[in-house]
């Protein structure tokens, strides 16, 4: 069972790389906000987030009853808007990339990940991906 959950995984995979290899319109930068004095303290309440379904960085390439799957591009020195994650999920790293994870109430992680590194996440967040390096940061989450 487990392999065959393994095997289906890694065809969703495939499936979701494929249906991206497509030339793709790169995603505008958000302008620039001004740069506010550092707070004492965090605002009570977390700021507004998207869903991840209105993250301009994800794009949906595969969703049904089981699974979806969402192309992720950041470019470089850019990020992405803050944004839900509802539910768990894995992702993979398309190409090295060296990020910085945002996640509201957090101390902000650093983190560098190698081609094709596997991570699973928790859902139940909000967070900013911000792209630190020279090169694209792409990734599939599943």
């Amino acid at each position: 069972m487990k392999m065959k959950k393994s095997i289906g995984l890694l065809a969703v995979i495939l499936l979701v790389f494929l249906s991206g290899a497509r030339a793709q319109q790169p995603v505008p930068a958000p302008p620039a906000a001004p740069q506010a004095a550092p707070q004492a303290a965090p605002p009570a309440e977390q700021p507004k987030a998207v869903p991840i379904t209105g993250e301009p960085r994800h794009h949906l390439s595969l969703e049904n009853a089981w699974v979806r799957a969402f192309r992720v591009e950041v470019a470089p020195r850019d990020s992405t808007l803050l944004h839900e994650h509802a539910r768990d999920y894995v992702y993979v790293t398309l190409g090295p990339a060296d990020i910085v994870n945002a996640v509201w109430g957090k101390p902000e992680a650093h983190a560098q990940l190698a081609d094709a590194e596997v991570r699973f996440a928790r859902g139940n967040f909000a967070h900013v991906a911000r792209n630190l390096s020279e090169q694209p940061f792409r990734n599939l989450t599943i």
